[in-house]
């Protein structure tokens, strides 16, 4: 009776059909990959999440298991752009510095870092201070990951104070605004790979950029 009935539907009504077929098989299957990756996790919570509930790096699925297991305690990381990714790097990372352009986001994160975390406040601007609070470090970074604003500027600050292993990450480099750089006659040094999936909880397809060398510190 379930098959005919089943039948009838499929033949006289698809579209409701074709809709449970998604919600059994694809969303609501705990073996899909949507539950095995945190997707669903990430779609209720509106955060990005992995299955057993930790919060992650904002960050297409495609990358972010690229990346995860490429991260060490010996590598220092500058992001412009502070959030779940800061605590997520602070485990895994000597040390994260994070610029912060929102002042209301700024002191939620600033409250919950590790210990091993530099959180500073910098207010937007293009081209000017925002970019460029990179420069006032001492340190050479191994990994900057561009995920705030003015990101082609940023990233042009960012070449001069990468380690000699050092890599830069676009996120969101599929938007046409940030096309200008990978023309930028200051990463010609630079190899380019480019990873496409979709974001915790999104439904888009988004892209992350990696900027690296031959010798590099994720071994690419």
């Amino acid at each position: 009776m379930k098959t005919r009935l089943r039948e009838i539907i499929k033949k006289n009504f698809p579209d409701i059909y074709w809709k449970q077929l998604i919600i059994k098989k694809v969303i609501k299957n705990k073996e899909s990959f949507l539950h095995q990756s945190g997707w669903y996790n990430s779609l209720v919570k509106g955060k990005p999440l992995s299955n057993s509930g930790e919060e992650i790096p904002w960050l297409n699925y495609g990358f972010f298991y690229f990346l995860q297991s490429r991260l060490t305690k010996e590598q220092v990381l500058f992001e412009y752009g502070s959030g779940a990714s800061t605590v997520y790097f602070a485990e895994k990372v000597k040390k994260v510095v994070s610029v912060e352009h929102d002042n209301e986001w700024y002191k939620k994160v600033f409250d919950a870092k590790p210990k091993n975390v530099d959180v500073v406040f910098e207010a937007l601007d293009v081209n000017g201070k925002y970019c460029s609070k990179i420069n006032e470090y001492d340190e050479q970074f191994d990994i900057v990951l561009v995920d705030g604003r003015d990101r082609v500027n940023c990233i042009k600050k960012a070449v001069r104070k990468l380690s000699s292993k050092g890599v830069i990450i676009l996120d969101n480099s599929n938007r046409d605004r940030y096309a200008s750089v990978f023309l930028w006659e200051g990463l010609k040094d630079f190899k380019h790979i480019t990873f496409t999936g979709i974001l915790p909880g999104g439904f888009k397809p988004d892209a992350t950029t990696v900027f690296y060398r031959t010798d590099n510190c994720l071994n690419i």
